[in-house]
């Protein structure tokens, strides 16, 4: 039977399924029990029947409506990782929406936390503050759209939830925005404002002699005295 060998003093029962997100499984039976060799092509059927028939394809399955406890699956986010296919999954209660390996979700090993949770402190899917104010913005297949930067982050969670329903729905993205660049609003030479640097948003930064300088600092008037003192003024 596909997917059971024996080879010392075991019976071995192996699956894979790519394709659905399954990593491989193993599991060994001894030749003490009599039954070992049955018990393995049982466990082998056990996995087809629960994850499907085990196939080399490339293809990403639509789980689209699959449910599982208070979450239901909205659809395909393109993205893999560690071979797993990530699918986008909503809390059914309170609409939170998680980017999650369809393994784990079938399974029932995954916690109800985002893979975002673990590189940010932000709690809202696709929204983040910077510099008092809240940038939304949405990855469809591998790219990231920018939906503009607002006041408040309800109104950064609506952009959001508006694109991610045009393109679950429709099939459509988002139109571009400009992404706001570092400016120097307030003419002082070699110092920018940054809004996306959180705490220190104001750069201080010379190239003399092929040597880069750059310093952060959490006020303009703390740029302007660093830069009068480097260049040499008051």
């Amino acid at each position: 039977m596909r997917g059971v060998s024996h080879r010392y003093k075991w019976w071995t029962a192996q699956y894979q399924n790519l394709r659905n997100g399954i990593p491989k499984q193993i599991a060994y039976f001894p030749d003490s029990d009599p039954n070992s060799e049955k018990l393995a092509q049982a466990q082998r059927k056990k996995w087809e029947e629960e994850f499907g028939t085990s196939s080399s394809s490339n293809h990403r399955k639509d789980y689209t409506g699959y449910k599982k406890g208070d979450f239901i699956v909205l659809g395909d986010t393109s993205k893999t990782e560690q071979k797993q296919q990530i699918v986008l999954v909503q809390n059914v209660h309170t609409d939170e929406i998680f980017e999650v390996p369809i393994q784990r979700f079938r399974m029932g090993r995954w916690t109800g936390k985002t893979i975002r949770e673990g590189r940010t402190n932000n709690k809202t899917v696709g929204v983040s503050m910077s510099n008092g104010k809240w940038s939304a913005e949405i990855t469809i297949e591998g790219r990231c759209y920018h939906l503009g930067v607002f006041e408040s982050s309800s109104e950064g969670e609506k952009a959001y939830s508006i694109a991610l329903h045009n393109w679950l729905a429709n099939g459509e993205r988002p139109d571009p925005v400009d992404i706001p660049r570092a400016t120097n609003t307030t003419g002082e030479k070699y110092i920018q404002y940054r809004p996306k640097r959180e705490g220190t948003p104001w750069v201080f930064e010379k190239t003399t002699g092929g040597n880069r300088i750059v310093r952060y600092f959490r006020a303009l008037n703390d740029a302007v005295k660093f830069r009068n003192k480097y260049l040499g003024g008051n």
